[in-house]
């Protein structure tokens, strides 16, 4: 299959796939969730639109929440592999599901499988081309990290991690 031309037109913030993404620390943490929420949220986007075809459920009341950073981020494909590279800090919600089938009272677990509803990053060329190209829930987010992270997270005391998020009640 010969897959279509990517067109340069201006006014570029994405680039077209493949990438490397070099360099990358990552820290995850699990938190406890509502777990009514996160089952509302999954119903919702997954059976919901399906009919009940992709039904994914929340495996337990649990999230784990990753902050990273990736050095650099550059596209493989030419001409735009000699264009230079960008960085990318990163907030990311993992979120456990199970595929089940049936219904009512009695569901059977098929896969089990991670969810990723929301991602935050301060990158525009990494946000546009992670919600255009590959269709990632990413939003404006501006990820802090601890002093000394990643070599030494612990560093004075207890670690903070924050993120500044863009968002709409």
């Amino acid at each position: 299959m010969t897959l279509p031309r990517h067109v340069d037109y201006g006014g570029l913030v994405s680039l077209p796939a493949p990438f490397d993404s070099l360099n990358a620390s990552l820290s995850g943490f699990w938190a406890k969730a509502d777990y009514d929420r996160v089952d509302t949220l999954c119903r919702r986007l997954f059976a919901g639109v399906s009919g009940g075809k992709a039904d994914y459920r929340p495996l337990a009341g649990y999230v784990m929440l990753t902050w990273g950073r990736i050095d650099t981020v550059v596209p493989l494909t030419p001409p735009y592999d000699t264009w230079g590279a960008v960085e990318e800090a990163q907030v990311v919600v993992w979120l456990p599901v199970v595929k089940v089938r049936g219904g009512g009272d009695v569901v059977v677990a098929e896969r089990f499988l991670m969810f990723v509803p929301f991602i935050w990053l301060d990158n525009a060329m990494s946000l546009a081309t992670g919600r255009e190209v590959f269709g990632y829930a990413k939003s404006w987010g501006w990820p802090e990290f601890p002093p000394g992270w990643p070599d030494d997270p612990e560093a004075g005391g207890h670690p903070e991690y924050r993120l500044d998020a863009l968002g709409i009640d």
